[in-house]
């Protein structure tokens, strides 16, 4: 019998270098780690999001002195 590299338990499945139950271990802690890069990837995307709408200036004035405005998004209205 193969000899598990982790846990150094004997191994029935001499075709696999861990045991189940240490691959178990090792499967669970990837998927933990793989969803904690996924929420800061997440996350971060959210703040840049955020940044670019915290950029927009917002006016009802057709020019603004020393500002160049290099989009118009017409006029919005607000219906009740």
């Amino acid at each position: 019998m193969a000899e598990c590299k982790k846990c150094r338990k004997r191994n029935w499945n001499p075709f696999e270098d861990i045991c189940s139950d240490c691959l178990i271990d090792v499967t669970v802690a990837k998927t933990k780690a793989d969803g904690a890069a996924e929420r800061e990837l997440a996350q971060q995307e959210t703040d840049l999001a955020q940044q670019e709408l915290d950029a927009i200036l917002v006016t009802t004035a057709y020019t603004l002195q020393g500002i160049e405005v290099t989009k118009y998004l017409g006029v919005l209205g607000c219906y009740r």
